[in-house]
Parts: C-alpha cells; structure tokens; sequence
C-alpha cells in the first residue's frame, strides 16, 4: 500500500458527507469506495473485488445456501434480528397495546409533574429500541400532557432523552445487536484465528462495559432530576412558561399533526397483555435460547424474534385485535422500519473491516501517536471524537463503527501486549470502549439530522429545531460531567485504583457534577428572567 497517509482521511469523508448530504449511507459507502481505492494502491478493478470481498464476508449472504452455514451465522443472524423486531414494534403499535400500556400507567395522574413521571416510566417499557421508544411513547402521552399544559417541546425532551440511553443500557434491544457485531468486527472474539486482537466473548464484554456507560447512565438520572425538581433553562423555560400562562404548547405558535393509521376508538379495545405478551415473550424465548444454543446470541436473538413474531401473531388474530389480512401489510412496514438500519449497519461493517484488516487504520495512528498521547488519556480523546462524529452524522452506530477498528487495534499497540490478548491485560479497554458508545449516545441527542431525534419531534408533535435546541440545553452538561468522568477514569486507574473503585468513583462524580451543572442554569435562567421584567 503506496498510499498509507490517506487513510487518515477516510472517516472524515464520513463525517464530512454526511453533515452535507444528511445521508449515511451515502457518506459510508463513498467511505468505503476510497478506502477500498487505497488498499489496492487505486486499482479500479482491485478496488471493485475487494469491496464486494469485504461485503459478501460480512453480511454472510452465502450462508443462505446450505443450511449448516446458515447456523452457523454471525452478522445475518443480527440483520434478521433488527428486522424482526420492526415487526414486533409494529404489532404492538397497531394492535394498540402501546396504547392501553399508556393509559394503565397514567390512570391516577393528577398533576403536571406526575404526567411527566409517567412518559419516562412508559420509556422504560419500550428499551428494547430507540425508534419503539421515539415514535410511541410521544403519541401516547400527547392528550395527557396536553391536559396539564406541559409544553410539547418539553415531552419531547421526555422522550429523546430516555430512548438512546435506555436502548445502550438494555442488554436485548437492537443496539446491543449492532455494538456485539461491531466488537468482532473490530478484533474482539473467542475463536483463534488471524484478525483476533482481544480473545473474549464480544456480548459478555459488552455486559461488562454497562457500567461504563457514563453518559447513558448519567443522562438517565439527570432527566429524572430535571423532572423532579423542575429545573428548566433556555428555549424550555421560555416554552414552559407560554405554556402555563396561555395554554399554547408551541411558544405561541401553532402545529398540525398527521393523523395515526388507526382511530382512537379502535385502540380504546386494546388490552395491558397486548403489549407485555410480546415483550415478555422475547424476552423470556431469548433467555432460554442463548441457555440452549451454548451462548450464541445472535443466533438466540434471532429465535426468539421469530418465536415472538409467531405467537403474537396468533394471540392477536385470536383476540381480534389484528385480521389476518393485515399480518403481510404489518410484516411490511415493521420490516421498512428496521431496513434502513440494515442497510447502515451491513455498509458499517464493510468499512470496519476495510479500515481494520485492509488499511490497518488503527495500528498506523498508534505508530503516528505512540508516546505523545498517554494512554490514560485515550477514553476522554475518544468520546470528544465520538461526540463530534456522531453529532455531524447523526449516527450513532456509524460513529462507533467507525471509531471501534481505531480505538481497539490502537489500544493493543500502545499497551504493547501479545495478540490475542485478555481483558486484563488491558485496564482501559472497557472505559476506552465505554466512552466512544457513550460519545456516539450524546450524538444522538446534539444532532439534528439524527433520526430519533426527528421521530421524537413527530410522535411529541413540536417542532423539530426547538426539539434541537432544548436537546442541546440537556445534552451539554451531560456531555461535560461524562468528560470530566471520563479524565478522571483514566487518571485513577494509572494512579492504582482498582477497576471497579474507579467505576464507582467517576460514576458519582458525574452524576453529581451533571446535577451542579443544572441547578446553576436553572439559577441564571431565573436570574436573567427576573431582570428582563423588572
């Protein structure tokens, strides 16, 4: 390869694409294009061949053509999964469980407090995914947050901030589908065999990376803080007091809204059990799968997707609530929802493999940076990365797949240890990892292209820029308490502190400065409120 320097450039074709065109895909497969180029010195006909080498090894299409192979799949089993549960997300929408779940949580509201209490408790329900999340839990709680005169921009923020954070944090949703498959991507697995950089299970070392997830975690408590104590600053404290004062949930303006596919009327028949039934049925079928299959979740995953898919299938035909000529029209649009993300991750994963085993990226920047970068700085590096990436993007899962094939290999080198190597050899693997999920979390509340963050403009039916800037509003302390946490991470553990009293430590931390971070906000917002009408 002639041509090494140029590797440097192409994630920022990544994020430079995308902040212009607003299409992932498009930036991700341009990416992949001027990777492929380099790798094969620009041999067009090179370039062609290792493109579709990469892609058919990852998305393991030629499994489908016998059936051990089948069995046998990864990265399919995952693109399955993800389409799967469209499909669950959609019956449960249109059968009206998400609806009679709603109304069972809000039926002893009795002030505006309680209501917002109730859409982030109705958040938790839908962890599973963040676009489930987004585009449900707004629609339900729009007519009672309405009644109590809360702002619409406000259950927006209700509802984009719980939805990424809770989908990271929740070990069966679509994300940790996508964040499994993009550790063994990046060098991460049990099997012996060249291209292995860390020998571990990629799903237990996600487990273990949970506490790491600074910005998720302290995301989660900082909105119940907000909500519990009302502190608001910005373009939500102006919305929230037109709200109150006048009624007008828009800052004085006006929206229309879409109306949904089904009438009120009709999910006014729906029943609690005709949302828990498939929730519990995915989860209790995954459980005992990954129990069955010897701990291979893709494949667990996968089952108990179609498993959930099938009885729900029949219990809902069975109780009415879905005609059995609706079941094709339902697979359709649940299996649209999640294709888009297919596409993304499947692209992803090709440009993680170029970057990882083709271009070495990784290996290069840590002989470019070896010595001038402490490597207890590296988790705090790489979230601003993360941060900065997924926010011009507006992907989180195309800013960790970028990300990850740099930051393992790079950790590796700079540790200076043998390949394949153990997680305890390598103290700042899970902060490091911690970090860029967490980094790629906050992009999706700063970006205004990110597409949760439109679906939660939608289903809240406020604006989508006020949405954007009241995000912002949120997400930026969040971000400072996780960087603050994540520097002194690193400095605890190369002072000696043990992993899990660094976890602790940097954990309360966060979550206390986030908290300083509001309560004085709030304090100049009221300030600079009082001084404006004296």
């Amino acid at each position: 390869m002639q041509y090494e320097f140029l590797t440097l450039c192409v994630p920022l074709i990544v994020v430079i694409l995308a902040s212009i065109t607003k299409n992932v895909r498009v930036s991700v497969g341009v990416a992949i294009v001027f990777a492929a180029l380099i790798a094969t010195d620009f041999s067009l006909v090179g370039a062609f061949q290792l493109v579709l080498q990469r892609f058919l090894e990852v998305s393991e299409l030629s499994n489908f053509a016998s059936w051990p192979r089948f069995l046998g799949s990864f990265n399919l089993f995952i693109c399955l999964f993800l389409l799967l549960l469209g499909i669950i997300i959609e019956l449960i929408q249109q059968s009206g469980g998400a609806y009679a779940y709603g109304n069972f949580i809000i039926d002893k509201l009795k002030n505006a407090k309680n209501a917002q209490r109730a859409s982030l408790i109705l958040s938790l329900g839908f962890g599973m995914d963040d676009y489930f999340s987004s585009l449900t839990v707004g629609s339900v709680m729009r007519p009672i947050t309405d009644e109590f005169r809360i702002a619409r921009v406000k259950l927006g923020l209700l509802v984009n901030s719980l939805a990424s954070p809770l989908a990271v944090l929740f070990p069966l949703s679509s994300w940790i589908a996508q964040i499994v498959g993009q550790f063994r991507q990046a060098g991460i697995g049990t099997s012996i065999k060249n291209g292995i950089l860390i020998a571990h299970d990629p799903f237990y070392l996600y487990l273990s990376v949970i506490p790491f997830l600074l910005y998720a975690i302290i995301a989660f408590f900082s909105i119940w803080f907000i909500v519990s104590k009302g502190y608001v600053h910005g373009t939500l404290a102006k919305h929230e007091r037109i709200a109150q004062k006048t009624g007008n949930l828009f800052a004085g303006r006006v929206l229309t809204t879409r109306a949904p596919r089904k009438s009120s009327e009709y999910f006014a028949g729906a029943r609690v059990w005709d949302f828990l039934l498939p929730i519990l049925l995915l989860v209790g079928s995954v459980v005992l799968f990954n129990m069955y299959c010897g701990n291979d979740i893709p494949l667990a995953l996968c089952k108990g997707g179609g498993i959930t898919v099938l009885f729900s299938c029949v219990y809902l035909v069975f109780r009415g609530r879905i005609a059995p000529k609706e079941i094709l029209g339902i697979v359709w649009h649940g299996s649209r929802l999640m294709m888009s993300s297919v596409v993304v991750v499947v692209f992803i994963w090709t440009l993680s493999a170029l970057l990882k085993d083709d271009l070495q990226l990784g290996s290069y920047l840590a002989g470019l940076i070896g010595g001038r970068i402490a490597i207890h700085l590296l988790p705090a590096l790489f979230f601003i990365a993360a941060v900065t990436i997924s926010t011009m993007i507006g992907s989180a899962w195309g800013a960790f797949g970028i990300l990850l094939p740099i930051a393992i290999p790079m950790l590796v080198s700079l540790s200076g240890v043998s390949v394949p190597a153990h997680i305890g050899e390598l103290s700042m693997l899970l902060p490091l990892l911690g970090a860029i999920i967490s980094g790629s979390v906050a992009g999706n509340h700063l970006s205004p292209i990110a597409d949760v963050m439109f679906m939660s403009s939608t289903s809240a039916g406020a604006y989508h820029l006020d949405l954007v800037r009241v995000m912002a509003g949120f997400a930026f302390p969040v971000v400072l308490a996780a960087l603050g946490a994540f520097l002194l991470q690193g400095y605890l553990l190369v002072w000696g502190c043990s992993l899990v009293g660094a976890m602790i430590v940097t954990l309360l931390f966060g979550i206390g400065l986030n908290f300083l971070i509001v309560f004085l906000l709030h304090v100049m917002s009221i300030k600079r409120y009082a001084a404006r009408n004296e």
